[in-house]
């Protein structure tokens, strides 16, 4: 029995290999269909695996650290209880040492850290947070490994391992020491972010100490040192365990498990939640892009199948006469299917990563420009993309064939010989005028209902993806995005007051660099948020609700009464104006206690009653200076704009002077009422607005300005446009290539139709030639089957196509783009129209000329041997 199946699968197998090269045109048109899927398939998975896998390496960095758990002044007994548990896999401990001085450009409360890591901290916890690491780890006391960044604060531009880098330092018992270090390797860290408070895993156990001891430092940057250099000169005060724990704990159930492990509530776990959702939802552009090349994919396939199964019917059921049986038959169409699928998935394979490692990275960077660095842009060669590609490519392929199989597998011998491929009766149709060509054609269209919606289905989703991108990304209001979110042509900003304590930020702009912006040619407008802390003296009752809230920031409420601040911000009256507000008092006596200097407004808190407040005096002094008091009038409460105008920046109070938020509270006055705090009131953000053309020169003044201050940013609506134009293009041309291959997918299922039934039609139209039908009246009434697949597919993109291309804006537009415009792109779809028509209307002319090369006497006999 065994002799006969070898006997058997042998005959099948040279079955195989003799009918498929005998139907040499349709494999081919079968192994470009599968080479196709196959392309788009590894470029989709590529960019979406390259996405997840560059979001979590950007989250890490940010983080700084791999470990999600530590333990400020840790002893040697509760970490070894902690490293017991079973749910963490490794422990590692931080020392902070001291901290770097004389270090110009940087601000007062920021500083290089000296800290050293053993070798788990090291190795698995900080290595994986940086790159381009050059040398190793520093082994002696007198070695010391930095960051680039680093390097450039302490005027080392040209790094080499081995040289020598005096440094400044203080240890935490005060001491200041001056030291020769011998420099054993640099790396790039992901500290440091202009506007950005640092927080990094990198340098958390001086951030620690200092919170510790109530101080407004934070470490911008980090000097590895040695162990040997910690153990000689640090203190437990500036130690710090770390740890990995299972991150399938949530936050909760960590914490509780290890504090009773270590006996110690001070335990702190971030990182918890996980950052899988949000690298999944960036990889959710290629996972549905992917969908939609099986759909195509599957449409294009299928039909292919079908019709090379519905052509060879009649050789089937000869086999079936010979004793084949069904399953035989299966077999015989899905070893044709496999060798087909092979050829085209490994061919597909090959051109689709080149076609990934160049098109990706380029993908990647418009799409995450904003990364400061942290996300990679290179494609991530794993084997997932090809595992995916291959059995999702795969996939489509077996349930395209499925339907052929069970055909070949169910046909009877005496069907077979006298099979037809028609899959419903045809109508007779009578009248008086005789045959109409057009009605001809559009009947030999739906002759095969199911083919018929086939290849329109294929044309149509290639024709839905290039119209959807098109008509999403073609025109973008960047006049409501820069009302939502930069209204001014630059904005300068000082981000000290992002790095630390507030009130002790330093004034990087002052009234020497406004004279200067005012002065630059092209300036036409100028506004400026003074911003001052403050402390109330005798806080009265009704700012209990303020109180309050500080106090969720700032620890036990009786200590804010003590010490309850208010961030003074000074804005022009003209800006105050803008702001929507409620108050008990007329608009001309608000208007009199603002210009004085001597009204301020309330922002709107919970348990703030503008009826309550409205008229009430407190006093305030600024934080730090001996000066008397000053009275000022509450006139109100600032509250959110309703609607529309809630959207616009210019009407938030919020957008000035609190920028990035902020623990403490603010009360908005004018610029007198500043003024009355400080002469001259420190200038955290000047916005300025330039006459048309002169955008390019401002630009490069504001940035040689701020390139001699560490602490200043400047941003700009050139900058935010030339971003968006950036992701757009990107995005329009990767939709672009996505529709253009599955409109070039549709084609090639329609030209597939054509030929073959223009093919399997050829004694039909010689029998209607032999009795009276001209070959021009053929060539007409092909051409009008052409027309009518053209038009029915333009007129489905019209009417359904113009349906869900505006529902896929909508959720474009309101989950992404929310600025973007909806235009149909009439220039590209009459485009698109002309080149289907082109199509449409030569390919059957051309299959009509290939198949009546012969006389009408041998087409006449074609099917009758």
């Amino acid at each position: 029995m065994r002799a006969d199946r070898k006997i058997q699968n042998r005959a099948i197998q040279r079955f195989v290999k003799n009918n498929t090269r005998k139907n040499k045109a349709r494999n081919v048109i079968l192994v470009i269909a599968v080479v196709l899927v196959t392309i788009l398939m590894t470029v989709m998975f590529g960019a979406g695996i390259s996405i997840f896998h560059n979001f979590q390496l950007a989250n890490l960095r940010t983080a700084g650290t791999k470990a999600n758990g530590g333990l400020y002044m840790a002893t040697e007994k509760e970490m070894e209880q902690i490293s017991a548990l079973d749910e963490v896999e490794a422990t590692g401990k931080q020392q902070f040492v001291g901290e770097v001085l004389d270090v110009k450009g940087m601000p007062s409360q920021t500083i290089i850290s000296m800290t050293a890591y053993d070798e788990t901290e090291w190795e698995n916890f900080i290595k994986p947070t940086v790159s381009d690491i050059t040398g190793n780890y520093p082994r002696q006391e007198s070695e010391v490994m930095l960051s680039r960044w680093t390097l450039e604060k302490l005027g080392v531009d040209d790094p080499q391992i081995g040289m020598t880098i005096s440094v400044k330092y203080k240890l935490l018992s005060g001491e200041e020491k001056q030291q020769e270090f011998t420099l054993s390797g640099y790396y790039t860290d992901f500290i440091y972010e202009t506007g950005v408070t640092p927080n990094s895993g990198n340098t958390m156990a001086a951030n620690l100490y200092f919170i510790n001891h109530s101080m407004s430092k934070r470490a911008a940057g980090n000097m590895i040192v040695s162990s040997r250099f910690a153990e000689e000169h640090g203190k437990e005060e500036g130690g710090l365990g770390t740890f990995l724990i299972d991150d399938r704990l949530n936050a909760e159930e960590a914490l509780a498990l290890l504090d009773h492990a270590a006996g110690n509530d001070e335990i702190f776990v971030s990182g918890l939640s996980g950052t899988a959702a949000q690298a999944l939802m960036g990889a959710m552009i290629p996972i549905l892009a992917v969908i939609f090349v099986m759909i195509s994919g599957y449409l294009l396939i299928y039909n292919i199948i079908n019709i090379s199964v519905l052509q060879e019917m009649h050789m089937y059921g000869q086999l079936k006469a010979l004793g084949a049986t069904s399953k035989q038959l299966k077999k015989i169409v899905r070893k044709q299917v496999n060798l087909v699928a092979a050829v085209g998935i490994i061919l597909g394979l090959l051109f689709g990563t080149a076609f990934a490692v160049i098109t990706v990275p380029k993908f990647l960077e418009a799409l995450m420009n904003s990364q400061n660095g942290k996300f990679e842009f290179g494609i991530t060669v794993s084997p997932l993309i090809y595992v995916f590609t291959v059995l999702f490519a795969y996939m489509t392929v077996w349930f395209s064939a499925r339907k052929g199989m069970r055909l070949a597998g169910k046909v009877s011998p005496t069907e077979a010989l006298k099979y037809v491929d028609v899959v419903h009766k045809i109508k007779g149709h009578k009248g008086s005028g005789g045959g109409k060509l057009y009605r001809m054609a559009y009947r030999n269209v739906f002759r095969s209902r199911k083919r018929a919606l086939v290849t329109f289905a294929s044309l149509f989703f290639g024709l839905l993806i290039y119209l959807t991108v098109s008509s999403s990304t073609q025109k973008l209001d960047y006049n409501l995005k820069y009302d939502r979110e930069m209204p001014y042509d630059f904005v300068m900003e000082d981000i000290s007051w992002q790095l630390g304590n507030e009130e002790k930020a330093e004034k990087s702009l002052d009234d020497g660099i406004l004279e200067k912006v005012k002065n630059l040619e092209g300036v036409d407008k100028i506004e400026t948020d003074y911003v001052e802390v403050t402390k109330v003296e005798e806080a009265e009752q009704f700012l209990a609700p303020y109180a309050k809230l500080q106090a969720l920031y700032s620890g036990a409420e009786e200590e804010v009464w003590s010490d309850l601040r208010f961030k003074a911000v000074g804005l022009s009256m003209e800006k105050l104006q803008e702001f929507t507000w409620n108050s008990t008092l007329p608009d001309e006596e608000i208007q009199n206690y603002l210009e004085s200097g001597t009204g301020i407004f309330l922002v709107a808190t919970e348990g703030s009653d503008y009826r309550e407040f409205t008229g009430k005096e407190i006093q305030v002094s600024k934080v730090g200076v001996s000066v008397e008091s000053i009275t000022y009038t509450v006139v109100g409460i600032l509250t959110k704009a309703p609607g529309e105008e809630g959207k616009t920046y210019k009407n938030q109070y919020l957008n000035y002077g609190t920028q990035n938020g902020s623990e403490i509270s603010a009360f908005y006055t004018s610029e007198q009422g500043a003024e009355r705090i400080d002469k001259t009131p420190h200038i955290q953000t000047i916005r300025i607005d330039c006459k048309a053309g002169t955008q390019g020169d401002i630009s490069t003044e504001l940035k040689e300005m701020a390139a001699q201050m560490d602490s200043v940013m400047i941003s700009s609506k050139s900058e935010i446009k030339a971003g968006v134009d950036q992701l757009a293009g990107v995005i329009r041309a990767a939709g672009t290539v996505l529709g253009g291959f599955l409109i070039f997918m549709g084609l090639a299922n329609f030209i597939n139709v054509i030929f073959t039934g223009i093919y399997s039609r050829q004694k039909e139209l010689a029998a209607l030639e032999s009795i009276g039908m001209t070959r021009k009246q053929i060539k007409i009434t092909l051409i009008l089957e052409g027309v009518y697949y053209c038009g029915i597919t333009m007129v489905l993109l019209m009417t359904v196509g113009e349906i869900l291309s505006y529902l896929i804006f909508l959720l474009i537009k309101n989950g992404v783009i929310y600025f973007a415009v909806y235009s149909f792109p009439a220039v590209q779809m009459l485009c698109v129209f002309v080149i289907l028509v082109i199509v449409c209307v030569t390919v059957p002319l051309v299959v009509l000329r290939s198949v009546s090369k012969e006389s009408l006497a041998e087409r006449l006999r074609k099917g009758q041997d």
